[in-house]
């Protein structure tokens, strides 16, 4: 493990050498970038550090409501709510569906954070479809809520989710974390709601972080005006504190920071797909910066050469070994072309 005093960017200094960096999950590498700094900054002077009250209090900053506005055109959705991270607002999203109405079922590598119990993924594609389907057969009192992730390296979801239209959609809620697609993937960012929308699920929500693409402390659930209601209306979301305003009002007016930033993002991404030899090495989707592996050496391989990936047990120390390469708008063109040509000497 590395320890570091400051955030680490592009690259870092440790154990007195320098290194590339090539992990973490700062896809459009604004938390050093000097135009996003300055505009935080600027909203840090306007709104303060934190707004220390909660959502449905008697006195109410407008900038909240005009966040989720802008949110909700962006991504194409009808009604979002923001709250302070993605970890809340995919519980928040999982609590909705507790009561007896419902019946949860979860797709393979579903993420930790829509779980209120203990982690039940369905191991295959074919057992989650046949228990949906038998569900169904046998009761029509409960709804089944299939959890799900939009990005994984499995090759089953983003960008076609081909294994969704196997299933009777008309009657499934579907409940899905878009952390990683957030700023990152569809158009101009806007993540993969209206890619899902188009599956005509019985019921959609998206939920997850705005910090991995947005570069901001917040989470968002994105869905139809009723069931946002419906979550406003909880004591959950009451009596919780809002996200520092700061961070709502740098979303609306980074605009064209973030475009700026993916048009960047997306040329390493085709840089890097053009320069490494032997892509089958990785797992990764197109359009996305993350190419994830397997094979250790090629970890020992790079950190010998002084870059860093990703590559530790989660989401705990007894869960499975992730290694990956992620790529970010932060990166140089000369870094990518240094990161390609030592993975092309791996043979």
């Amino acid at each position: 493990m590395i320890t570091l005093n400051k955030f680490p960017g592009r690259a870092f200094t440790s154990r007195k050498a320098e290194y590339l960096y090539f992990g973490g999950t700062a896809y459009l590498g604004l938390q050093t970038y000097k135009p996003f700094q300055k505009l935080l900054i600027r909203n840090l002077k306007k709104y303060g550090s934190n707004y220390s009250s909660s959502r449905i209090s008697n006195v109410q900053l407008d900038v909240y409501a005009k966040a989720e506005s802008y949110l909700s055109k962006q991504t194409g959705c009808e009604s979002s709510v923001c709250l302070t991270s993605g970890f809340i607002a995919s519980q928040l999203t999982s609590l909705a569906f507790n009561g007896p109405g419902y019946k949860k079922f979860y797709a393979p590598d579903t993420h930790a954070s829509l779980h209120t119990a203990t982690i039940d993924n369905e191991f295959t594609y074919e057992a989650l479809h046949n228990n949906i389907k038998a569900h169904l057969r046998k009761n029509n009192k409960q709804i089944p809520v299939l959890f799900m992730d939009t990005v994984n390296f499995n090759g089953f979801h983003y960008p076609n989710f081909n294994w969704l239209g196997q299933l009777p959609l008309n009657d499934i809620i579907i409940v899905a974390d878009d952390s990683h697609g957030f700023g990152v993937v569809g158009n101009g960012g806007s993540g993969c709601y209206e890619n899902l929308v188009s599956f005509e699920a019985k019921e959609l929500i998206v939920c997850g972080s705005l910090g991995k693409g947005f570069g901001i402390q917040a989470g968002t659930i994105l869905g139809k005006k009723d069931i946002i209601k419906k979550i406003k209306n909880t004591s959950f979301y009451g009596s919780a504190g809002p996200p520092a305003p700061l961070y709502m009002s740098t979303l609306i007016e980074a605009e064209n920071i973030y475009r700026k930033r993916l048009l960047k993002l997306r040329r390493n991404i085709n840089l890097f797909f053009d320069l490494v030899h032997h892509k089958q090495r990785f797992n990764y989707m197109s359009g996305h910066p993350v190419f994830s592996y397997s094979d250790p050496r090629l970890t020992k391989h790079l950190e010998k050469n002084k870059i860093i990936g990703t590559s530790f047990h989660y989401p705990n120390s007894n869960g499975s070994l992730i290694s990956k390469i992620v790529l970010s708008a932060h990166h140089k063109k000369k870094d990518i072309e240094l990161l390609a040509k030592h993975i092309n000497t791996l043979s």
